[in-house]
């Protein structure tokens, strides 16, 4: 109900924003150029079943933003690295396995990015679909080996001048589709939380 009532507003921004907005608006700030770099990086925390097995880690991405033409939308396409470290397991005589063991994350997202305002400091929603090789941390025998997955996200950020740079923090909630069924469930669920430069 809660994940509806989202879409629901997402999508009555985009409507209205696309009809009200200004041509000359496209979210790309003191600059016309058609495309700009972001590189990026920060926290990743697991959320969900994903976090009763993974600590928080870290989390690198870069990134092309794309204008279409005079669309107020833009495309955005990343490549994110993400590894999470997996919560210390005790044996029976309490001693500590397993501790240097993590999952990697090395993929791809294809990104709609929608700017919300104009000014030095502009509000940007975000949602799109991609695949993500997941390579789980080995902590048995019969540890899964890596596999690509099918993955959504969607978040929002502030992108803004700082120190002479252009900037941006986002933060985003990475669901990854696992062959044990949808992710807030029984698969992977994480918010990277991320800070970086535009060029």
């Amino acid at each position: 109900m809660l994940k509806k009532s989202l879409l629901t507003a997402l999508a009555i921004v985009v409507v209205s924003h696309v009809a009200f907005a200004q041509p000359t608006d496209f979210g790309v700030a003191r600059s016309s150029r058609p495309i700009r770099i972001l590189l990026g990086g920060g926290a990743s925390v697991p959320v969900g079943e994903f976090a009763d097995r993974y600590d928080p880690g870290y989390t690198i991405h870069g990134s092309l933003l794309i204008r279409l033409g005079s669309f107020p939308i833009n495309l955005r396409t990343d490549v994110n690295y993400s590894r999470l470290k997996l919560k210390d397991l005790f044996s029976p005589t309490g001693e500590t396995a397993f501790a240097d063991d993590a999952t990697k994350m090395l993929g791809g997202l294809l990104n709609l990015t929608l700017p919300l305002g104009t000014g030095p400091v502009r509000f940007y929603v975000m949602a799109g679909v991609g695949a993500i090789n997941v390579d789980p941390a080995q902590f048995s025998s019969t540890s899964p080996e890596s596999s690509v997955e099918f993955a959504i996200n969607g978040g929002g950020g502030l992108q803004l001048r700082l120190f002479g740079l252009e900037a941006f923090v986002e933060a985003r909630i990475n669901n990854v589709y696992t062959e044990r069924g949808i992710v807030d469930t029984k698969g992977i669920s994480m918010i990277p939380v991320t800070f970086g430069v535009i060029f």
